[in-house]
């Protein structure tokens, strides 16, 4: 599966101008016969995500173009177009594009748990900051409680 693959006519494209990334669902585990959230992700020049952890998910990294810098558990790692980084369960990380061109990939979320509705959920933005941190759903919602156990950000408000 690459980024050039056609996504799922059903899903729309989510762009984030905070974090310079956009993503566009593939597969969700209701279109395929595995617990996989899989879509298609581009990290814009400059952009960034904030150290996070997902404590009950690896999360997968295929770069399709362009040159992805990670930061895993603290080790910084650079991923080029054609090869994979895995973060397993637990495990903080946190992705950049340095670069001046985007960067293009799959992401895969094993197991999907409730990832599909927290990205969808999350409100706008603010612009003027470009940390994860303005992403998260309100508190209290329905989403936020029942993604909770599965996401904790790094972001400190």
């Amino acid at each position: 599966m690459t980024a050039t693959d056609a996504a799922t006519p059903a899903f729309r494209q989510f762009s984030n101008p905070a974090t310079g990334e956009s993503i566009q669902f593939i597969t969700t585990p209701q279109d395929a016969n595995e617990d996989v959230l899989r879509l298609n992700w581009r990290s814009m020049p400059g952009g960034a995500i904030t150290e996070h952890i997902h404590p009950h998910q690896q999360e997968r990294f295929t770069i399709t173009a362009g040159e992805a810098h990670f930061t895993v558990n603290g080790e910084e790692q650079v991923v080029r177009a054609g090869e994979t980084l895995d973060v397993p369960a637990g495990v903080r990380h946190s992705e950049s594009n340095p670069g001046s061109v985007e960067v293009t990939g799959v992401i895969e979320l094993r197991p999907a748990l409730g990832m599909k509705e927290l990205l969808k959920a999350r409100p706008r933005p603010a612009v003027r900051r470009r940390t994860r941190c303005n992403l998260a759903p309100p508190s209290g919602s329905s989403v936020t409680r029942a993604a909770r156990p599965h996401h904790r950000s790094g972001c400190r408000t």
